[in-house]
């Protein structure tokens, strides 16, 4: 029995397993069937992901120019679900994929610390170069202990060179 794409957009609310099952197949024919249609992966994790962000948003409050930004950014994330919907081989967009890393992220903290809730104020747009922090690299000024590294021997090279040398 072929399962048409239509039939299987249906389920991408389910897990694959539930899916298969309430499609009364094996995972492993119904498996198959997806990727016959071009369905490489399922794409329950990216719009449970989704799902949750905007359950969490439509929660939160707060003055009129926050409920524009959360109205903006719920209208694009139920965007981004009909996307993958209509083609589940899709990847989240940047913007997307970025403010999904601060909403965990934030949630994370959240937890961690037990404390008030944070305010989920976050934008779509990218952060600027003011925003970012440059990463301290820190290169060692000297070489001592290189040796113990290596085992405490030189190489073949450092001898020759040192051969030369003298």
């Amino acid at each position: 029995m072929a399962i048409s794409r239509d039939t299987i957009s249906h389920y991408f609310h389910l897990p694959i397993d539930r899916a298969a099952k309430r499609l009364n197949v094996s995972l492993s024919v119904f498996k198959k069937q997806c990727r016959e249609i071009g369905i490489q992966r399922w794409p329950y994790r990216k719009i449970k992901s989704l799902q949750t962000m905007i359950a969490d948003f439509q929660d939160q409050r707060g003055d009129a120019e926050t409920n524009g930004n959360i109205q903006d950014i719920i209208a694009r994330l139920k965007d981004e679900i009909k996307h993958i919907e209509q083609n589940p081989n899709l990847e989240v967009t940047n913007s997307t994929r970025q403010l999904r890393q601060r909403y965990w992220k934030a949630k994370h903290q959240q937890r961690s610390q037990k404390k008030e809730p944070i305010n989920l104020e976050l934008s779509l747009a990218c952060p600027t170069s003011a925003d970012v922090e440059p990463l301290n690299i820190v290169y060692p000024s000297n070489y001592a202990g290189y040796e113990d590294m290596n085992g405490g021997s030189d190489s073949d090279s450092d001898e020759q060179q040192l051969e030369k040398d003298a």
